[in-house]
């Protein structure tokens, strides 16, 4: 990756805000090369602090979940967003598709067994709490905003299986029987909006990724309108 084909919602004071695109890893890996992921083509395009081990992500989205990233370029940077994030204080709301029509609104507060690098198959439990709202449906489908109070590994694609409404092609964690040809979409999981009361340095009170294409033609599918 030459050059970051992404879409920059913020670059000032050393944070940078993008709109990662699904299927875009974050970090390199296994089957991903460094300078094809995020990590690698921000550390390549932009200023890093020099001894700084950056960019630092605050918060991680899977591959194939699309939506706001921040990153941080230096330590200054680092130290004035991270402890607010790390409190809660900086809501992380996510719009998603679901199998069904799910209630109105509610909360899920289902502990989860860890699945980081390092806990992975350790049993640890971990509390986990999501809350969510419709904003539209039928009897086949839902797009709800889901907010996340905790932040843990896949939480929002677990607790949406736990409570019987899986996320529309979520191959993992999903009901690939149940998304037919919704599947070739992929994952119907957007990181939609990040706001705070205005107290946090560096950051607006309010970035938004707009709803991605393949939410819209997804949901129109399933004879769902969204306005946004």
């Amino acid at each position: 990756m030459t050059e970051l084909d992404v879409d920059i919602l913020l670059d000032e004071g050393g944070v940078l805000v993008i709109a990662k695109p699904a299927g875009l890893a974050m970090h390199g890996g296994i089957g991903v090369q460094e300078d094809e992921s995020l990590h690698g083509a921000i550390k390549a395009g932009f200023p890093i602090e020099p001894g700084f081990d950056g960019p630092s992500f605050l918060g991680r989205l899977d591959r194939p979940t699309s939506g706001l990233v921040v990153a941080c370029l230096s330590r200054q940077a680092l130290s004035q967003v991270e402890p607010a994030w790390s409190r809660g204080e900086i809501c992380k709301d996510y719009l998603v598709l679901v199998h069904g029509s799910i209630g109105a609104q509610g909360t899920i507060d289902i502990p989860l067994a860890a699945r980081g690098k390092r806990l992975k198959g350790s049993g640890r439990i971990e509390t986990a709490r999501t809350s969510w709202t419709r904003l539209a449906g039928n009897t086949r489908a839902s797009v709800i905003v889901a907010r996340l109070h905790t932040g843990r590994t896949h939480q929002i694609r677990r607790h949406m299986k736990a409570v019987g409404h899986p996320v529309i092609g979520d191959g993992r964690y999903g009901n690939v029987m149940r998304d037919g040809a919704l599947a070739e979409l992929g994952v119907m999981l957007h990181a939609w909006k990040l706001t705070h009361d205005g107290s946090v340095p560096l950051l607006p009170p309010l970035l938004e990724a707009p709803c991605p294409t393949r939410i819209r033609d997804a949901a129109r599918q399933l004879g769902i309108a969204i306005s946004l």
